[in-house]
């Protein structure tokens, strides 16, 4: 018969031997040379992040040059590729591949080689073009003058016009010379034929205003012309490119907004998903990054590197049990980062996988110890508790998101007029808010039983912040009053601006909505 200290001994004994046998996997693997790309993993508590969903499905050797050397725009072949769990190539793609990597190595010889071996096998005249043009940026990538004027007299040649001017804007701009590159960017934007073409090449000309200039001088280029494109992925791309200026500046809200509104645009772009998830692991919204990892999940899930942060985020939210799951994923997908990971978690907690097993196989012996039937109801218990953790969770996310893409949407589309919200509003536990107004910013007053309560922010487009305040009596003082704040919130306001709503940055993440119930105009009072 088992008792619970042979049970406890052979769990122990078991998640040791499991633990030695992943490290020597690991080690196997000569773990110290991937250490040294310091660039690839961050430590948060005892696990690891991945930084990139790259890892351990690279995607196509062009985007994976893109990533790792300078700014280099492809146009159709990157804008194209959502799809990273797509690794099928055609001969002309493998040719293109090893131009880059010839490239990468420097090796000049090579590249030629595999360029016109490209060329032999194309058929289309207007892609032979396109494999000049891309050569010779290579080749003035690497100090060939004449490349250059190559590149000129291929921008003249209408069939390619437009490509040929984004890749001299490269070659300024791999070269510092950000305004010149900015006038090639600006050309082919202008002969541009569709609107994914224009998006890009407006976020290439605000990258390069931001390296010429400031990023905000950037940030106010993309938001003077968001409102002229209707593709979806030309949204997409200029949203993204915004929220690469705000990184720039370091703000993190308006970051995480910006690339919420681009994967509204780009559903199934798991590049941007990753990239948010991420952000918002980061910091500290765990429920968010899980929403937007299973997102991703979804698309692909074979991807070891968003299976070992979902393992991260779970184990942050304390919900072992998930962890050790999507640990054990990502682990079969051979991410040793989520095997180093899953090790610690068998050392520290968990368990919960090996201990099913060894229930399972207990509870079949002739002889059963009545603990197992009381534990194997403990870790039903506890897939309960987590399962019903997650599902609020998910759904609070859910809310959080919609609301702070409405938000966005509201902050990123310019507004001449300031709106004006003076007036009576209703109602916060039943009390009408008195708000009054100068230009942007705004204050609001009521009573909750005989405590003086305040609202106080400022406007933004049809948008803006909030601080919520209470009246409390100065320490050390008789009579003395002074506004605490409580808690801030964000809000943006209805088309017919009859309705504020609100949601709270606190740990709750509380909604509500306002509603107008008189306006004042002149010092005058007019029903609603």
């Amino acid at each position: 018969m088992f008792t619970p200290d042979v049970i406890k001994t052979i769990v122990w004994a078991l998640a040791m031997i499991i633990v030695l046998t992943i490290f020597i996997l690991i080690f196997k693997k000569q773990l110290a040379s991937r250490i040294e790309k310091i660039g690839i993993r961050v430590k948060k508590g005892d696990a690891e992040l991945e930084i990139s969903e790259n890892i351990t499905e690279p995607p196509s050797e062009i985007i994976s040059d893109v990533s790792q050397t300078e700014y280099i725009n492809l146009e159709d072949k990157i804008e194209a590729d959502r799809d990273i769990s797509d690794n099928t190539k055609d001969d002309s793609e493998i040719l293109t591949s090893k131009m880059w990597e010839s490239y990468e190595e420097n090796d000049l010889a090579e590249m030629k080689k595999s360029f016109l071996e490209l060329n032999k096998i194309e058929g289309d005249s207007q892609k032979k073009l396109e494999n000049e043009v891309l050569y010779n940026s290579m080749l003035q990538r690497r100090g060939n003058s004449e490349a250059l004027k190559e590149l000129n007299r291929l921008a003249e040649n209408s069939m390619v016009a437009s490509y040929a001017f984004t890749q001299l804007g490269n070659c300024y701009e791999f070269n510092g010379n950000y305004l010149e590159a900015i006038k090639m960017y600006e050309k082919a934007y202008e002969i541009s034929d569709s609107d994914i073409k224009k998006a890009n090449r407006l976020v290439d000309i605000a990258l390069n205003l931001s390296k010429f200039d400031n990023p905000q001088t950037g940030i106010d280029k993309i938001l003077a012309e968001i409102d002229n494109f209707s593709d979806s992925d030309a949204i997409s791309s200029t949203y993204s490119g915004l929220s690469t200026l705000y990184k720039e500046i370091e703000d993190v809200e308006l970051e995480t907004l910006a690339l919420e509104k681009a994967i509204e645009y780009g559903l199934n772009d798991t590049d941007l998903l990753f990239k948010l998830a991420y952000l918002y692991g980061e910091n500290n919204q765990d429920n968010m990054a899980i929403l937007h990892y299973e997102n991703s999940i979804l698309i692909n899930p074979k991807n070891s590197a968003v299976l070992n942060n979902l393992g991260v985020s779970y184990s942050d939210l304390q919900l072992p049990t998930k962890a050790v799951n999507y640990y054990e994923k990502a682990h079969d997908l051979k991410n040793t980062l989520a095997s180093s990971n899953l090790a610690i978690k068998l050392i520290n907690e968990g368990f919960s996988n090996i201990a099913k097993k060894l229930l399972d196989e207990a509870k079949n012996q002739k002889k059963v110890s009545s603990n197992v039937n009381k534990y194997i109801a403990r870790l039903n218990e506890k897939e309960e508790s987590e399962n019903k953790i997650y599902t609020e969770l998910i759904e609070n996310a859910k809310k959080i998101r919609s609301f702070r893409r409405l938000y966005a949407e509201k902050l990123f589309t310019i507004n001449s007029e300031i709106p004006t919200i003076k007036g009576n509003w209703g109602k916060i536990n039943n009390e009408v808010i008195i708000i009054t107004q100068n230009e942007t910013f705004f204050e609001g007053k009521w009573k909750e039983r005989n405590t003086n309560k305040k609202i106080d922010g400022t406007i933004k487009n049809n948008s803006g912040k909030i601080t919520f305040s209470t009246e409390k009596k100065k320490p050390n003082t008789v009579n003395e009053y002074h506004y605490v704040n409580d808690f801030n919130a964000i809000f943006y306001l209805s088309e017919d601006i009859k309705q504020i709503k609100i949601m709270t940055e606190d740990s709750k993440n509380e909604f509500l909505t306002l509603e107008l119930l008189t306006t004042v105009e002149n010092g005058q009072t007019i029903e609603e």
